[in-house]
């Protein structure tokens, strides 16, 4: 139920295409684009009373370092491509710069000690994965609920959702019946003779 919600209001947001995955335990893993350059990811968890407890968003955009405007042109005339990362975690952002050529080492280094002078401060992956998981432990998310385990829903009991939780369940039965039904005619279009004339009838076992 989430995840309709959730991408109903991301369409009118920065997604211009989306997908959601909701896991037992309540993880909410989110990934689109809005762009041919650029996506979105996001981790968050769905609590017990319904309510959402994002953990981070991270927009990755696939540029070329000349479009940064640098006080000192780096590369020269290479053509170098990078990806800038930008997490939100617990409101603050934090930005990686990614390189995707093999750009000679001390130009790169340069390059990015430019970009924090005046862009600002620039984190490793390690430093990101640190917050994410001290974002975790503040907000009491479990190591265990962020296994990519599908919810099995029939056991949910939270009243908030149990008229979606029965029509699944209906669904699913009458899918079920259907699939073992040895009917001859399933699905199929007939003629019926009633009173010397014909009458076009379609057979609807759901």
């Amino acid at each position: 139920m989430h995840n309709i919600i959730s991408f109903a209001n991301q369409a009118e947001g920065w997604y211009t295409r989306g997908s959601a995955d909701l896991y037992e335990y309540g993880f909410i893993s989110k990934s689109g684009s809005s762009s041919a350059t650029c996506s979105i990811y996001e981790e968050e968890f769905l609590k017990a009373d319904g309510r959402i407890c994002p953990v981070y968003t991270a927009t990755s955009n696939y540029l070329d370092a000349a479009s940064y405007d640098l006080e000192e042109e780096v590369f020269e005339r290479e053509e170098v491509f990078i990806v800038n990362w930008s997490y939100i975690i617990d409101d603050q952002e934090y930005e990686i710069l990614e390189l995707l050529d093999d750009a000679d080492p001390k130009k790169w280094k340069k390059f990015c000690a430019l970009y924090e002078q005046k862009y600002g401060r620039l984190y490793t992956q390690e430093e990101i994965d640190r917050l994410i998981q001290k974002r975790k432990r503040e907000a009491g998310i479990q190591e265990e609920w962020a296994e990519k385990k599908k919810p099995d829903w029939k056991l949910v009991e939270n009243s908030r959702y149990r008229k979606y939780v029965k029509e699944i369940e209906l669904a699913e039965l009458r899918k079920e019946r259907y699939a073992r039904s040895n009917f001859d005619l399933k699905g199929k279009w007939v003629t019926c003779n009633v009173e010397n004339y014909y009458e076009f009838a379609t057979v609807d076992f759901d």
